[in-house]
């Protein structure tokens, strides 16, 4: 099944909490392959081990429910609102460490932006991933991330907010996206080790 042809990709069905406690976990999983372990010709399945609501239980059923896992896991870090639709990250559960990736969807949403202030004074962080759903940093997203090394920002970002990385002390290299449209005053302000930034030609506000 390819995503484009799969409206209802990223929703599990109710008959795929294969245990009954309400969850959808790591037991489901454990469960759900051992029922596909004892399938010799592919056949039906009980309606239980189905998360993709075609009635049968089959491998297309474990990689959804692999898929679902790791994005709950990866949701469940950071602090987040849902508006129209779309998911804005603002801030993180916890303290952040080493590398982070910020997932491409929440609760079967995309994350469209980062909230202001959302990683300000993450010092230990030293790389960010963010995903090609990102369209907007807001104002000192990452200010003070004195640990941050290296980012590198999507095409798909527009606007980049002001102090957007002021402060970011150990950053050497930062590449834009080519669609960035608008960079915040200060945006850069303190970032003694960056040394040269090329300004993507779509800017107009800066």
């Amino acid at each position: 099944i390819c995503d484009e042809c799969d409206p209802d990709k990223d929703k599990i069905y109710a008959p795929g909490d294969l245990n009954g406690d309400g969850e959808f976990d790591s037991l489901d999983l454990v469960i759900l392959k051992k029922l596909l372990l004892d399938v010799v010709n592919g056949g039906k399945i009980e309606d239980a081990g189905d998360c993709t609501g075609d009635s049968f239980s089959n491998i297309i059923d474990l990689i959804r429910l692999k898929k679902h896992l790791a994005n709950s896991a990866a949701s469940s870090q950071f602090t987040y609102t849902v508006e129209n639709g779309k998911v804005t990250i603002t801030g993180y559960n916890g303290t952040p460490k080493g590398a982070l990736t910020v997932p491409s969807k929440i609760e079967g949403y995309p994350v469209t932006a980062i909230a202001d202030g959302a990683f300000k004074d993450c010092t230990e962080i030293v790389s960010f991933l963010l995903p090609a759903t990102i369209t907007e940093i807001g104002d000192s997203a990452f200010e003070n991330c004195i640990g941050l090394i290296s980012m590198a920002l999507p095409n798909s970002i527009q606007s980049i907010g002001e102090s957007v990385f002021k402060s970011c002390i150990k950053m050497n290299a930062v590449r834009l996206s080519e669609n960035t449209e608008e960079i915040g005053a200060s945006a850069f302000y303190a970032c003694s080790a960056l040394v040269e930034i090329n300004i993507p030609e779509k800017v107009t506000v800066l």
